[in-house]
């Protein structure tokens, strides 16, 4: 959208218990990643995660904010 840019993205994670030869977890997360100037980049997301033991399913709404340090190197 003209000079503005922002990056959607979208993950999917599995996590395998050999203890219990199981799929005890998933997450799921969608959202954006909002650059400003090359050293600060704000990301809004939602993550679901479902696992077998209570509570069974979380909803998480977050904001990080990111610093990159430039190296003259």
């Amino acid at each position: 959208m003209g000079s503005f840019r922002f990056t959607p993205y979208v993950s999917a994670e599995f996590f395998y218990s050999f203890g219990n030869n199981s799929w005890d977890e998933q997450q799921y997360a969608v959202g954006i990643q909002w650059p400003f100037r090359r050293v600060f980049m704000v990301e809004t997301y939602y993550l679901y995660q479902h696992t077998t033991k209570a509570p069974t399913g979380t909803n998480v709404f977050g904001l990080s904010m990111n610093f990159y340090l430039r190296n003259g190197l």
